[in-house]
């Protein structure tokens, strides 16, 4: 608040953060719904003035990013929807999902970052809209509005002159991996303004890379292959040929398999639990490895029962799952104890996603137990969470130290 006034936030920004602040603290909480009111009245303001050439700024995308984040808090799914919608068509506009593409002729409406930190805060505006994207989606199952696909065939080119040939041949049929910005940096870096080598979604998805993965990076890559999960499952493919251990989707299935257990292997310590409990992005990351590999196994017992393919390809599925969910209920148990809103949490971290996580586990874990329950199956440990085991989370915005007592009249 010491700058001038016209190098100052706008005003819906300060409204959003001080709306989910006021929404975690006493003191403010009825407040909430006043700056709620007050974010959205202003970033719609924004968008009538002139010609519209007013809002695209990444301010305006974040202030959408913060919006939805509090309407799916409360549950207003529509609103919610729409919003994220406006926060990635902002990042999207601004080409924040080209950040570190080179060669590319296409319209560029910013100029170009000051230094690494302002390059970094656009990178981590394009990926906190891409996580809200992926994770909508995955509990509704319409389509993502990020399509990694959308850069083409120059990217290909641009991945063969870094000698990822093979990597890219490998992807090449599906022309993934188009995202031609990089993950985040660490917290303490962005924090520190200390420039830090940043990888790309590709180089994310070998062990090497799961090995040098940020929290707030590892929490993108889930996204991103639970959007793969939801493409796989929802968008069949007329060569899949689920009824041939060699057609298409058995293809896609073992390929995101390998990425889960190739990222369960490589994590860090430091991205492990029970050593990063205190850290809620790790602690979400995690349950989004284990979620992910019971969404897609339990894909795949559904097409080995369907097709009558070999016992054993159900049987290993199966054993994935129950052994999934028994990570899950030992990640709740865990966690259970915390009272979270002192744990240390960023802005990355989304809570209402958490919640629908959770509604994902528990369909998937009721219906595993029908499933294994038939006679000749193997048998399910006790592994049923109990409903006090589950975690207590409450989100904290990185800017909840914001004070909210400030009135739209100083500006």
């Amino acid at each position: 608040m010491n700058l001038a006034p016209h190098m100052r936030p706008p005003i819906c920004l300060r409204y959003a953060i001080w709306c989910l602040a006021s929404s975690v603290t006493e003191k403010y909480l009825g407040l909430q719904e006043h700056f709620y009111q007050r974010a959205r009245k202003y970033a719609e303001s924004d968008e009538m003035k002139g010609h519209g050439e007013t809002f695209i700024t990444i301010a305006h995308s974040q202030t959408w990013t913060l919006i939805a984040t509090y309407e799916f808090k409360l549950m207003f799914f529509p609103r919610a929807w729409m919003s994220t919608g406006r926060a990635i068509r902002l990042a999207q506009m601004m080409g924040l999902h080209r950040l570190d593409g080179v060669g590319l002729d296409v319209k560029q409406c910013l100029p170009p970052p000051r230094d690494w930190t302002e390059r970094e805060e656009r990178r981590r505006t394009f990926w906190m809209a891409f996580c809200d994207d992926r994770y909508a989606s995955i509990g509704t199952g319409w389509p993502v509005l990020i399509d990694e696909k959308d850069v083409g065939l120059p990217f290909l080119r641009l991945l063969a002159t870094r000698s990822c040939r093979v990597m890219v041949d490998r992807c090449s049929d599906r022309l993934m991996f188009q995202i031609l910005t990089n993950l985040p940096a660490s917290e303490e870096a962005f924090l520190r303004s200390k420039p830090q080598r940043t990888l790309s979604l590709l180089e994310s998805m070998n062990p090497e890379g799961a090995a040098s993965l940020s929290s707030f990076a590892g929490v993108c890559l889930m996204a991103c292959l639970f959007g793969r999960n939801l493409t796989h499952l929802h968008r069949p493919d007329p060569n899949d040929r689920d009824d041939d251990l060699n057609g298409e989707f058995w293809k896609r299935h073992r390929n995101l398999d390998n990425i889960l257990l190739n990222t369960s292997l490589s994590l860090p310590s430091h991205l492990r639990l029970p050593a990063g409990v205190a850290n809620a992005n790790i602690v979400f990351l995690n349950m989004n490895i284990h979620t992910s590999t019971i969404c897609l196994h339990q894909a795949a017992i559904f097409k080995a029962d369907k097709n009558r393919l070999p016992p054993s390809i159900a049987s290993e599925s199966k054993t994935r799952c129950i052994l999934a969910a028994a990570e899950i209920a030992s990640i709740m148990r865990m966690v259970s104890h915390l009272d979270v809103a002192t744990v240390r949490q960023f802005n990355d971290f989304r809570v209402d996603l958490f919640v629908e996580l959770m509604r994902v586990v528990d369909e998937s874990f009721h219906c595993l137990l029908l499933i294994c329950s038939r006679p000749g199956l193997c048998p399910i440990p006790q592994i049923t969470p109990r409903r006090s085991d589950r975690p207590r989370i409450t989100r904290v915005h990185a800017l909840r130290h914001a004070s909210p007592e400030a009135h739209e009249s100083t500006y």
